[in-house]
């Protein structure tokens, strides 16, 4: 064997034996940050109308601002679908109501912005400030597709996501297997009886 073949076969065995090996030793730097429930009430305002007030908390807030200044804009969601409970048949979806907001830093003013569809945005130097304003307290008044019948089981599920709002269309789908959540997707869910 000639020693250029020799020198390429041990790069090759280093490149997909022992590389891999090495990587995958190392310790994760990065943490994820957290969704967590501050509260969450169901309140039945007649038999269309239900009203869900949430506050979400999101935890590890270090890793939030280190990716915000580092020039990510995160999406922020919440998803509350009302279902009727069945036993036999799919349950019944009454309605569904997503809001999102962007999370984003102004590298000039160095303020922590949030933007929201249809209200003006709001700025400050402190994201806990601003996550406060934002997802502290959610309310939601939603209009019901049928009325709430006495004695049904219904459930109030909320679905919320915090993930990059702005990541290139080559890069997602180069990287197809690589999530893109800053944190964990999380689901709450309330049972009730009309």
């Amino acid at each position: 064997m000639t020693r250029l073949r020799r020198t390429s076969v041990l790069f090759f065995l280093f490149l997909f034996v022992a590389l891999p090996c090495f990587v995958q030793a190392q310790p994760q730097t990065q943490e994820a940050a957290a969704l967590r429930l501050g509260f969450f009430t169901v309140q039945t305002l007649s038999d269309t109308k239900v009203h869900v007030d949430s506050g979400i908390v999101v935890d590890k807030l270090k890793v939030v601002r280190n990716l915000l200044r580092d020039g990510a804009v995160l999406n922020f969601t919440c998803k509350l679908t009302i279902e009727r409970l069945r036993s036999v048949l799919s349950n019944d979806v009454l309605a569904e109501h997503s809001e999102t907001f962007q999370i984003r830093h102004d590298p000039l003013t160095r303020d922590f912005c949030v933007l929201r569809q249809g209200l003006p945005s709001q700025c400050s130097k402190k994201l806990d400030t601003i996550i406060e304003t934002a997802c502290g307290d959610m309310p939601f008044t939603i209009t019901l597709l049928e009325p709430l019948v006495s004695g049904e089981k219904y459930r109030v599920r909320l679905d919320v996501t915090l993930q990059h709002a702005e990541v290139p269309p080559w890069l997602e789908k180069a990287l197809f297997f690589w999530s893109w959540d800053v944190a964990p997707p999380t689901s709450f869910i309330q049972d009730f009886v009309y």
